[in-house]
This record gives C-alpha cells, structure tokens and sequence, in this order.
C-alpha cells in the first residue's frame, strides 16, 4: 500500500531483513548455541526461585544482583556494566546514542550481520574491509578509512563469527590506539577462547566489549547480553534503555549460571575437545579454519550439493550462498554422535 511505503523511513526502504538461511533439521548445528543443555541441578535450583518470583511485579529494572556477581567475576565497577536483552538489543542502544545520519560505521568481514543491519537502520552509512588472506583483521586500511570518514564506530567480533578465529591482538590494539572511532569488540565466544581486551578497558576510554549469555551458558532461549564499558557510555545508553528490558526469569537464569560454572565447565571442555578432533577430520579433505571458538568455518567445492546432503541427513547448518562468505559452511560443535554424522555427511561430499 502506497499510503504505508510513503510513510517508511528511507533508511530501510530497501533494507534486506536478517536471514541466517536456516532449514528445519534433526539435528541442529547451524545458529552456534552451547549444544548441551543446562544440567538438572542448575535448573532445579532456579526452579526453586523461580516459584518465588511474584510475577505481577515489574522487575529490578537495573538487574542490580546480577550486576553486582558480575562485577565481582569480572573485577570490574558495577556502573561499568550494561545488561541487555540480548546482545543485540545493546548494539541497537550503542546505535541509538551515538550514530546521525550519514555517520560511518567501519565492520570487517565477513562478520556478524546485526552490526552492518542495526548501522544502517540507524541511518549510518557502511564501510566493509574485507579480512587478509590469512583471514585476520586488515588493521591499516580500517585505520586509513576510520580517519579519512570520521568513522563513529568500529566493530570486531573477537573470536569472528562466522571464521571462528580471533584476529592479531596486536592489530586490534593499533586500531584502537590509532583511530578516534568507538571501537566495540564483541567477545561472545569469549568463554571458548579465554581471549579478551578487558583488561584495556581503564586504558582506551573507546573500547566498548560485549559478552553473552547465549553461548557458553547454555541459555540462548532465555536473551540475555552484557556490555562493560566506561560508566560514561553506561550512563548514555541509560538514557534511552527501555524500562525493565531484562525480565526477572532471565536475570534468575543468569545468576544461577554465573554462580553454578564449575557445572558447566565440563561441557566446554567437551565441546573444544570435539572441535580439535573434528578440525583434524575435516582438515583432511576441506579448507577449514583453525577456531577459537564453537564452531568450524569450511569451505567446499560444491555449495549446492552440500546443502542437498545436509538436508537429506536432516542436518542444520549455516550455508552462505553470497557474500565474502560465499561457498563456506559455518557448523556449530554438536554432541559426539552429532559431529559423526556430520563427518559422515562431508564424506559423501
């Protein structure tokens, strides 16, 4: 309808929505959640205080508790801490507060996607550098960009979704020593990797890091995310939070995981331990990049064929048809029957 197109916001008139190009399958491996659930004890446990939740209450719109454990597992101030619904709905804050029309974002990639659909939703305009051959960061030419545009923000995902790998330490340092740009590093593999620039935050005043939920912990389903920043970009996107956007389940769940992670240590041990074998399998025949986080990035020669195999086997996987993506395969580490059957599935290829 005419009355309703004329009405829409130029910015993303042609936007395309986010498609992860997912199909229904068996076994899923495609969106690189932690693939074991959380242990029965932990649910029990939350559970319990859950039961005691009056439920016709708002909740504690500032998740003080949940602050306050992760200041304390993080060394960091409580006022340094930003919880999320999600760590994109902290993207989309970081946006909101700082990025004018026609503002410059600078992501490399490929990368994750929000940060490229929330920029431009946001009226930013968009500069890609493309990673080196080796698929690391190309620290010169985001720097030369970042000073030529005025850049605002300057994202890295850091183990990089979907290569899996973390970019030179150096280099991200030189990118955030060099520009003037924000520069948001996205560690939601952090736990896989135990690789992390929090220790730079007191140091760079624009760095911004992010950390989730939604992986390690094993509660995807229930979105939360984190920022730790300077308390002055936490009071800025304060300003514009929307009332009570962390509900009082997802904070219990949070807690509860946070206070209980020696129970789910043993399952990242797992997972890491099956992505090393895995790795050395799939090395054999396929391009397939060493990972630093749950997941393995290949690429094969017929990208059609492959996702005809997968769907017969009723695997779900990350297929990129386009992009700088083009012709990989992103597979989360499943279980070890689940990474057999994915072996058995590239065999045929």
């Amino acid at each position: 309808m005419k009355i309703i197109e004329n009405k829409i916001k130029f910015c993303i008139k042609n936007l395309k929505s986010y498609e992860p190009v997912l199909f229904k399958g068996k076994y899923k491996l495609d969106a690189n959640e932690n693939s074991y659930d959380l242990p029965k004890l932990i649910k029990r446990k939350i559970l319990k205080k859950i039961l005691n939740i009056p439920v016709n209450r708002y909740p504690d719109p500032e998740a003080r508790s949940l602050k306050k454990i992760l200041s304390k597992k993080l060394k960091v101030k409580k006022d340094m801490i930003f919880i999320g619904n999600g760590s994109d709905e902290i993207i989309f804050y970081l946006a909101q507060s700082f990025l004018e029309k026609d503002d410059v974002v600078i992501i490399p990639v490929p990368t994750f996607e929000m940060y490229k659909i929330i920029s431009k939703i946001n009226a930013a305009q968009v500069i890609e550098i493309p990673l080196t051959k080796d698929f690391d960061i190309d620290d010169k030419n985001i720097i030369k960009y970042a000073k030529i545009t005025k850049a605002k923000f300057i994202f890295i995902a850091y183990p990089n979704n979907p290569t899996g790998n973390c970019f030179s330490k150096d280099k991200i340092l030189n990118i955030i020593k060099n520009t003037d740009a924000i520069v948001i590093i996205d560690e939601a593999y952090f736990e896989f990797s135990e690789k992390t620039f929090i220790k730079y935050l007191k140091k760079f005043k624009n760095l911004v890091i992010l950390r989730t939920f939604s992986k390690a912990y094993s509660i995807a389903a229930l979105r939360v995310g984190y920022m730790i920043a300077n308390k002055e970009i936490v009071k800025i996107l304060n300003k514009i939070k929307l009332p009570y956007n962390a509900n009082s389940i997802s904070q219990v769940f949070a807690k509860e995981v946070l206070l209980n992670e020696k129970y789910l240590k043993d399952n990242i041990k797992k997972i890491i331990s099956e992505k090393e074998k895995l790795y050395e399998k799939i090395r054999k025949k396929f391009f397939v990049l060493k990972s630093d986080s749950n997941f393995l990035f290949l690429k094969v020669a017929d990208i059609k064929k492959a996702k005809k195999i997968f769907q017969k086997n009723k695997i779900s996987v990350r297929i990129f048809n386009s992009g700088y993506a083009k012709d990989f395969i992103r597979i989360t580490i499943g279980k070890k029957e689940e990474n057999r059957i994915i072996l058995n599935a590239l065999n045929k290829l």
